[in-house]
């Protein structure tokens, strides 16, 4: 009889330690899957505001409560200032774009890389009281953000942020429709490397309609919509998550 219970209380113990384990798997796979860089994340991102567009699209994503990131430029935060108050207490997240959008203004050096984007960075902040760190450099940042940049932008503060879906609104403006369908055919080719997509789109070039279709279809997927302040590290180009 001891030796029934014994083997009795081995087996108990055993079973108790496999739930455990099996437990415990799913909550690491449940975690991964939920993560800031999986697959599931959808990350929305707004660049060149705010303008006379981002009203539509600022009413949209109230519509749908999902949240995005605005990266503004200096000028166009200055001028409108309703709408980029409007963004944070809608509960975006506003990164900076710099002032020029021109290549040969911004990248002339490392310094008036970081100049911009401190300018901007002002700007934001003497009317929302935020201050911002999170950055999207005109053009992306290649092939302009050699290492000597990078450094200094690191340097002073800033987190770089790049994006993994195009959506070739600013190549297409004319066919806005089309920009919805490249971004679900990016977004695939991204599940299938298990990854975040950051979808990289334009305040004057979105149209609201398509992307509101757009948006219920991913929420359909249960998608997690996400801001760039919601990422533990930034994606970029020389950091670009799960690849």
């Amino acid at each position: 009889m001891v030796v029934v219970q014994t083997v009795k209380t081995y087996i108990s113990f055993l079973l108790i330690i496999m739930f455990m384990f099996i437990a415990h798997s799913e909550n690491v796979v449940h975690a991964k899957n939920n993560s800031y860089e999986s697959k599931q994340s959808i990350y929305l991102t707004f660049d060149d505001g705010p303008n006379e567009y981002t009203k539509n699209i600022l009413n949209l994503l109230k519509k749908e409560n999902v949240k995005a990131t605005f990266f503004v430029l200096g000028p166009n935060a200055a001028s409108h200032k309703c709408l980029l108050n409007r963004i944070v207490n809608e509960g975006h997240t506003i990164g900076l774009h710099g002032m020029s959008h021109r290549a040969k203004e911004f990248y002339k050096k490392p310094q008036t890389a970081v100049k911009e984007m401190k300018e901007a960075q002002k700007i934001v902040k003497d009317i929302t009281g935020i201050t911002s760190t999170i950055v999207r450099t005109p053009y992306g940042s290649k092939p302009y953000m050699t290492a000597s940049y990078r450094r200094a932008m690191k340097k002073a503060g800033f987190q770089m942020w790049d994006w993994n879906v195009d959506s070739e609104d600013w190549k297409k403006p004319q066919n806005k429709t089309k920009s919805i369908k490249i971004i679900e055919k990016n977004i695939q080719y991204n599940d299938r490397k298990n990854r975040a997509s950051i979808i990289l789109m334009h305040d004057q070039a979105t149209n609201p309609k398509s992307l509101s279709a757009a948006i219920k279809k991913l929420k359909k997927q249960k998608r997690i919509f996400r801001t760039a302040a919601d990422a533990t590290h930034p994606f970029n180009y020389y950091n670009t998550w799960n690849d």
